[in-house]
């Protein structure tokens, strides 16, 4: 009964009653409320990005660097609705090896090796509290993360509460 989005992401709820829902919504097609998942989804770890590379170019300390890009991962998703056009930003840098990729040279120009080591440290520390932080997720909103962002991008299209309501979780 999952579903996925347009470039693989699974949804596991049930795919019937989620587009009927879709097809309910005020503004925007059900492929644009599918993207929009995708970047509900990714927004976590650009927003972890971003801190990462504005930590480093405070010239915050190593350990300053890893606690900010890991307290990023935890900002909940419906406050990334109130940052105007962020949405659309997360939804041009999806491929996860560019940013980091960017974010370690973006290190190695600023303050050589250690600053490369620095954002290495705190993608990993971000992986890990997103990690541990799933089981929890789960079990405080009874779905997981995947598709509490579909139903985020299914209220920001408006489609009616009560449709979102109707869908089945699995």
């Amino acid at each position: 009964m999952a579903f996925a989005t347009p470039n693989g992401l699974i949804i596991r709820l049930s795919d019937r009653e989620a587009f009927d829902a879709i097809e309910l919504a005020k503004s925007g097609t059900p492929e644009e409320i599918l993207c929009a998942t995708e970047s509900f989804q990714l927004a976590p770890s650009v927003l972890s990005l971003i801190a990462g590379v504005s930590a480093l170019g405070l010239g915050l300390t190593t350990w300053a660097i890893v606690a900010v890009m890991t307290a990023a991962i935890a900002v909940p998703r419906i406050l990334y609705t109130w940052i105007p056009g962020f949405l659309v930003f997360v939804s041009n840098a999806k491929n996860p090896f560019l940013r980091v990729f960017g974010g370690l040279i973006f290190g190695y120009i600023d303050r050589g090796w250690h600053g490369s080591v620095a954002f290495l440290l705190g993608v990993i520390a971000a992986s890990v509290a997103t990690v541990l932080l799933w089981p929890i997720y789960t079990q405080i909103l009874g779905v997981s993360r995947t598709e509490r962002s579909f139903f985020l991008a299914c209220a920001e299209y408006g489609v009616p509460q009560d449709a979102i309501d109707r869908i089945p979780k699995d």
